[in-house]
């Protein structure tokens, strides 16, 4: 049993290594840890930067003095030239490089160190591999000259490698100079998502209020459509509903009517249209209205004399065989025309159309005058204007939303690059905390 207790002991009692830190707690801590390696890696830098600053015054002391010596010349007279011109590009190739390179400015800054130290290097090497023609025929003339100049030129490119190998081994420093800058980073982002919060609450209490309004504004609603008001409406638009009824009955009669008599129409029309049959104008303009809408062209034959003399015209027109029916249908189509000659539209239709228009007209006054519907159309329009307000505001929160979720996502990314740098360099688990 013991031998279970010690590991349960073990697992249940061991002690966190997690630790929570604001960001600042967090940038003390790791300056504190990295502290001794900036002093170490500031006091190395000054040394070497020191040497280079002397050793390229000291590279261009020797080209200078390299420019005012002679050639002694050989006795190839092709050679001579060859090296003559190769010592002129010697000359200008290293100044122009030594100049690329110089280092009077620098050195106060790591980070500048770095840069400075990292370029030198694939400068150096490359420009001396890259005019090394020039270098070679130049040393034959100038053996001891040159062979001085070269080992410069090594000496300093030697403690440029040795500064950058200080650099690659102290390369936290320099990752938590890009640390401070995530550092400030997430701080930023935390006030922007503290004010991004603010502003949902602020959309959600809005809605809040909008959907009170709504709720108020719908028992309002309920409240006058139960009243004395709304009933009083009610049964001036159930009395206008039988009114319209009526006329639409009306019409039905008088459609109904003439459908007996639909065929003769449309083929005494085809007829004046292609001018086989002549007929005047404000007649062809009569004939069109009736087969088009009989009730409107009522309005302007109220007794329906005109139109009955067209139809006495497509009675001659049918006993003339302009229009063709068979002799059964020819019979019943002829009783149908007659018999509509012979109806009353002024009594019958129009009078009666005439007495409903004017009720239509006296029960819209009076709707009109009660002032409800009215009120209702203004109701209806504040829950429509609340409706669509609490509906932007949703969109607008659901915007805020979305907003606030691309800010954490960020922040969490900025974070978790923190809080690895942090625990790799202090050796315990971090996490950032800044509430």
């Amino acid at each position: 049993m013991s031998f279970f207790n010690n590991i349960f002991s073990n697992i249940f009692n061991k002690k966190s290594k997690t630790n929570v830190y604001s960001t600042i707690e967090l940038v003390n801590e790791l300056d504190k840890e990295l502290g001794k390696k900036r002093k170490k890696l500031e006091f190395t830098n000054a040394k070497k930067m020191a040497e280079i600053k002397f050793l390229h015054s000291k590279i261009i002391t020797q080209i200078k003095d390299i420019q005012k010596k002679e050639l002694n010349k050989k006795e190839n007279e092709r050679f001579n030239k060859a090296a003559l011109t190769a010592k002129s590009h010697i000359e200008i190739q290293l100044m122009r490089m030594l100049e690329k390179i110089n280092p009077t400015n620098v050195g106060n800054n790591l980070n500048d160190s770095r840069a400075y130290t990292e370029e030198s290097i694939n400068i150096l090497v490359k420009e001396v591999i890259r005019f090394r023609k020039n270098i070679v025929y130049t040393s034959i003339y100038l053996k001891e000259e040159m062979k001085n100049l070269g080992e410069t030129l090594q000496e300093l490119l030697n403690n440029l490698q040795e500064l950058k190998k200080e650099f690659d081994e102290n390369l936290e420093y320099f990752e938590f100079e890009k640390i401070k800058e995530k550092i400030k980073s997430v701080e930023k982002l935390n006030k922007e998502l503290k004010n991004q919060k603010n502003k949902i609450k602020e959309c959600e209490e809005r809605i809040k209020k909008n959907k009170f309004d709504l709720e108020k504004q719908e028992k309002k609603i309920e409240e006058f459509n139960s009243g004395k008001e709304f009933k009083k409406l009610e049964e001036l638009e159930n009395e206008k509903q039988k009114i319209l009824n009526e006329k639409q009955s009306l019409k039905i009669e008088l459609s109904s009517l003439l459908s007996s008599i639909d065929k003769p129409l449309q083929r005494f029309n085809q007829l004046v249209e292609t001018g086989r049959w002549k007929l005047p104008r404000e007649k062809q303009e009569l004939l069109s209205a009736f087969i088009a809408n009989p009730i409107i062209a009522l309005k302007s034959d109220p007794k329906g004399v005109e139109f009955k003399k067209i139809l006495t015209e497509i009675i001659q027109a049918i006993e003339e065989e302009k229009i063709e029916l068979k002799e059964r249908e020819k019979e019943k189509r002829l009783a149908a025309l007659s018999e509509i000659i012979s109806f009353n539209f002024f009594e019958k239709i129009f009078w009666k159309l005439n007495e409903i228009q004017v009720k239509q007209i006296n029960i819209d006054k009076k709707i009109k005058e009660c002032g409800v519907f009215e009120t209702k159309n203004k109701m209806d329009t504040k829950l429509n204007e609340i409706n669509k307000k609490t509906l932007l505001l949703i969109e607008e929160k659901n915007g805020e939303e979305r907003k606030e979720k691309e800010i954490f996502e960020k922040m969490e990314k900025e974070k978790t690059t923190i809080t690895n740098f942090g625990s790799k360099i202090l050796k315990k688990t971090i996490i950032i905390n800044n509430e």
